[in-house]
């Protein structure tokens, strides 16, 4: 059952046991001039008009969804997974390009009766949105330019094409949380497929445990045994995903998991219609968000490779994108890592890749 279906459904049996039906806030951008949406399940209200750079004239149109008791004030993954259905299904029926935006209505400004929102986009990462008071641009931007140069051939190709695939999913993380993560485990595999080699001992492979009792029921003799074990592991599609987590899981510095790492939360003052960002309190290690163990952070790895094909094959949604500090050993099952935890291993792995180049002495130099 969809999400669309669970809606209806849902909005069904509400009007047939006198349940009480709440609108879900949405906003959306549109192409302006777009005739507003209208519908049994879709209402429009409020219309401003927006200018952004680098893109032509849009309208933000304020939408109301009529939802039950199921979809609670604040329920993110609920209402997210029925925003992207609905911003999906609006932009197929306009035949335009629309954005439906993630955000919480959280009331309205007593001295204006301006609605106040609260973004939603940032909340897998929220570093993405906050301010960086640190000032280091200049020196960590050209010492990367520096060692880039001085890389050749197809190493500087991965190395560039790992950077521009984060850049795209730090854009993409405030549309499509699905893709932007796809695009991660793609920056990391480029690097995997450049730098890295599958593991060379049957042990460390996905699944060995069960092939192994698979051998013992089958009753196979150590020559059969041998020739299963080269074929799995001349597999193209099990060697991607073996290359993928061993380069991942034995490329970082054990420095690495010391390093801190802190959270960030949205704040809309009362003279302010925008939000803005506040560190938290409370400083993390890396490890807090990243097995440092390699065994589990191989689980993890493989683990984010299965939901990276899920989401490209079948359109997988249950998957949990959020940060789940501490969350990772408590589980049973291996868990993807989070977003924030998967793009911090990538950005990690591009700066080693680029450690191993000395910065090229001469860089352009222009007044």
């Amino acid at each position: 059952m969809t999400v669309i279906h669970e809606w209806l459904s849902d909005i069904e049996d509400g009007l047939r046991k006198g349940e009480p039906i709440r609108a879900m806030h949405r906003r959306l951008i549109t192409p302006f001039g777009t005739r507003p949406p209208g519908a049994a399940l879709v209402k429009s209200s409020e219309i401003d008009n927006l200018e952004r750079p680098g893109m032509p004239a849009e309208w933000l149109i304020h939408l109301l969804f009529p939802v039950t008791s199921r979809y609670k004030d604040g329920d993110v993954e609920t209402e997210r997974r029925l925003s992207v259905a609905l911003g999906a299904l609006i932009c197929y029926a306009l035949d335009r390009r629309v954005e439906l935006l993630d955000e919480w209505l959280v009331g309205r400004r007593e001295e204006d009766n301006k609605l106040m929102w609260v973004p939603m986009t940032g909340i897998y990462d929220r570093r993405l949105q906050a301010p960086n008071p640190d000032d280091n641009f200049s020196s960590v931007f050209e010492d990367t330019i520096s060692r880039l140069r001085s890389c050749q051939g197809k190493d500087a190709e991965a190395i560039l094409a790992a950077i521009e695939l984060h850049h795209a999913a730090c854009l993409l993380i405030t549309a499509e949380i699905r893709s932007s993560y796809v695009l991660l485990v793609a920056g990391v595999e480029t690097l995997s497929q450049r730098f890295g080699s599958p593991p060379s001992q049957w042990e460390m492979w996905e699944d060995s445990a069960k092939w192994q009792e698979f051998e013992r029921v089958a009753n196979l003799d150590a020559q059969q045994v041998k020739m299963l074990r080269e074929r799995l592991m001349s597999n193209r599609q099990l060697r991607l995903a073996a290359t993928f987590a061993e380069y991942a899981a034995t490329s970082l510095p054990h420095d690495f998991f010391d390093m801190e790492w802190r959270d960030w939360f949205p704040y809309t003052p009362k003279e302010s219609d925008t939000a803005v960002y506040h560190p938290s309190s409370q400083i993390l290690k890396v490890r807090d968000l990243i097995p440092q163990d390699p065994v589990a952070l191989r689980k993890a790895l493989r683990a984010s490779y299965t939901a990276r094909s899920k989401i490209v094959h079948v359109g997988e949604h249950a998957i949990d994108f959020g940060i789940a500090v501490n969350a990772r050993s408590a589980s049973q099952r291996p868990k993807p890592l989070s977003f924030a935890a998967l793009r911090t291993l990538l950005k990690a792995l591009i700066h080693q890749e680029l450690m191993r180049h000395e910065p090229q002495a001469a860089l352009p130099q222009v007044e």
